[in-house]
């Protein structure tokens, strides 16, 4: 009797948190756009200060912060750009693609302000519960795609630059207690040996597995920065290409039950076992 109930016990179990921990994806499409006033991204706030915006259930605190009187900024804006003919700094919340992942409507961008030799500081995404990510959809923007093949007027094209090239997305996940997972390097744009140029996807969107990043008890926070080689830097060390990226359709599943989850466990398995011992 004792086996049977352990085994009904476990089937129970599986079954409640099969249903309670289930897969889900932030796709940026319910993102409130009363306050854009007509823009197609987030709006600038006209002073210095920070702007804060929220995709999801599970994710908030995306923001970015202005600097020199609202003439530049950095971290996370929501963008619903279509436009490409533009590829210049002056439309540098368009995506490559021209629109969101598989053609919706919204995603996000991010610019990484570079404050460090060969690369620019982290931006963190701050998740409301602990999560297991699964994927990421990522794509170069018009104005990086532009400056890797011809240069951008501040930057030189890959071609034009000599040596090997990388230029990547860095990725880490973080914990509940501040810990960070192994870094995730995603290639944007490189030039080997021979002087092939490559970028992410060719300029489209292409979809980034995460498991790598994930840590025991969930994530809380998604890290991302940017990292150059040497030839891509400035005279002063900073990276000197544009430091954007273009993001959308974060996968996701809930990484531990909540406590009325783990009720619901336990109810569970508290009538499998009234229902067996009534049989008997």
């Amino acid at each position: 009797m004792k086996n049977n109930i352990s085994k009904l016990v476990s089937i129970a179990a599986a079954a409640v948190l099969a249903s309670t921990v289930s897969a889900a994806v932030i796709d940026f499409e319910d993102i409130d756009t009363s306050s854009w006033n007509g823009e197609k991204r987030t709006p600038t706030p006209s002073a210095d200060g920070t702007y804060n915006w929220q995709a999801g259930d599970c994710m908030g605190n995306f923001s970015y912060d202005v600097a020199y009187n609202g003439m530049a900024w950095n971290g996370f804006k929501a963008s619903q750009v279509t436009d490409t003919s533009d590829k210049t700094y002056n439309n540098d919340c368009a995506s490559n693609a021209g629109g969101g992942a598989g053609g919706s409507l919204s995603y996000g961008i991010l610019y990484g302000n570079a404050n460090a030799s060969h690369g620019t500081d982290g931006a963190l995404v701050m998740f409301s519960d602990a999560l297991t990510l699964d994927s990421i959809d990522l794509c170069n923007t018009a104005y990086v795609q532009n400056s890797v093949v011809n240069g951008d007027g501040f930057a030189d094209s890959f071609a034009d630059i000599d040596g090997e090239i990388y230029f990547n997305l860095r990725l880490r996940g973080m914990d509940i207690d501040g810990n960070y997972s192994d870094y995730l390097d995603v290639s944007l744009a490189a030039k080997d040996a021979l002087g092939n140029i490559t970028t992410l996807g060719d300029g489209n969107w292409t979809t980034i597995a995460l498991d790598k990043l994930n840590l025991e008890g969930g994530l809380y926070g998604l890290e991302f920065s940017f990292e150059g080689s040497e030839n891509l830097c400035n005279n002063y060390g900073y990276l000197n290409t544009p430091a954007y990226i273009a993001f959308d359709n974060i996968n996701y599943s809930m990484a531990v039950p909540e406590p009325a989850e783990w009720a619901a466990v336990f109810g569970a398995i508290a009538l499998v076992i009234a229902a067996y011992r009534r049989r008997k």
